[in-house]
Parts: structure tokens; C-alpha cells; sequence
């Protein structure tokens, strides 16, 4: 799909102002536009252009909303991409949802290969020839890591690494240090 990138080196002065450079800017890129086509409209439309690839995409009305994204290159050259569901149409805090990707193309094409429920705030990382997906079983439930020897392709059960609730983190590195791995 073609992309337009509009831009400008000052701040219009006013909305109306701001709409007309839009359009302008736009015309020039797509030809005639629709008289009727109003700032919200141009918006609308910008946003249908999202720059680079969609990995994954839930409609807003479910109120499940994509958070938490992760990704690693894995030493095979393949991406792999995760992301949780938050939000008042999720099951964050009951039993949470994270979604695995896999690209074999540099990030052009994705294909979904695992979602799981008590996943939750998790992040990827390669270590020792395996990928490790590390996080909490919901919103302050549990720390619980599972990994794969494929890449991503399929992974092993939840390992629940304390009977403690109350765990919260974000997506974060993780580093090995002193023969540890710490995040």
C-alpha cells in the first residue's frame, strides 16, 4: 500500500488553517479531494495510513485494548513479537491474554502462533538457544515464565515461579549478570 507522509515546519494558527495544509498537502499527494472532506475526516484517513507493518489489530469497540508489546531477533534471523490484551473488555485482571507473533520476512509478514491466558505485563528474550516469554498470570497475579526451543513456534506450559500474588512489571530487558539473569 502506498504511504503519504505529511508534514510542516511550523504550527498552523488556528484548526481551520491546519485542515486547509492537510488537505493541501494531501491533494498534492492523491489528487482532487472531496469538498465535504472535513479536519476529522483527514484525520480518519491519516489513520488508515499507518506507517509500517500492522502486526496485530483488535476492533476498539470490544474494549480489549493491545498493550504491552514486546519483541525480539532471534539469533535465527526471525522476529518475534508479543503483546497483551488491557482494558475493561479484557480479562487482565482474572486471567490475562498475550498474543505471540513469528516473522520470517524482517517484520514484513506475521503469523500468529500462540495466545495464552495467564500472561500478563511480559516481555521476550533469547537465552541459551531458547526464547523465553517472562510475566505476571494477570494484573498483579503471579510472576509465571514458559519458553520454546523453536523459536516461538511452540511453546512449553506456564511455570509459576512464586505462589505469591502482587507481582507488576512492564515489558523490560532482561540482563545476565554474574552468571544470573535479572529484570
Amino acid at each position: 500500500p502506498a504511504r503519504v507522509v505529511v508534514g510542516t515546519d511550523r504550527v498552523p494558527p488556528s484548526p481551520a488553517d491546519g485542515a486547509a495544509q492537510w488537505r493541501a498537502a494531501l491533494q498534492g499527494a492523491l489528487g482532487p479531494l472531496n469538498d465535504r472532506l472535513t479536519g476529522m475526516s483527514l484525520l480518519l484517513l491519516l489513520a488508515l495510513s499507518v506507517p509500517g507493518v500492522v502486526v496485530d489489530h483488535v476492533p476498539a469497540p470490544g474494549r480489549a485494548y493491545v498493550g504491552s508489546p514486546s519483541i525480539v531477533i532471534l539469533k535465527t534471523g526471525a522476529y518475534v513479537a508479543s503483546h497483551d490484551l488491557f482494558g475493561p473488555g479484557s480479562s487482565q485482571n482474572t486471567s490475562a491474554v498475550t498474543r505471540v507473533f513469528r516473522s520470517e520476512d524482517r517484520g514484513a509478514t506475521w503469523v500468529r502462533t500462540a495466545e495464552f491466558n495467564d500472561q500478563f505485563w511480559s516481555n521476550l528474550f533469547e537465552h541459551r538457544g531458547r526464547l523465553y516469554l517472562m510475566g505476571c498470570t494477570y494484573e498483579y497475579g503471579q510472576p509465571v515464565i514458559r519458553s520454546s526451543r523453536d523459536g516461538g513456534k511452540t511453546w512449553s506450559e506456564a511455570s509459576v515461579l512464586s505462589e505469591e500474588t502482587g507481582c507488576h512489571t512492564a515489558p523490560m530487558p532482561v540482563a545476565e549478570w554474574k552468571g544470573r539473569l535479572w529484570r
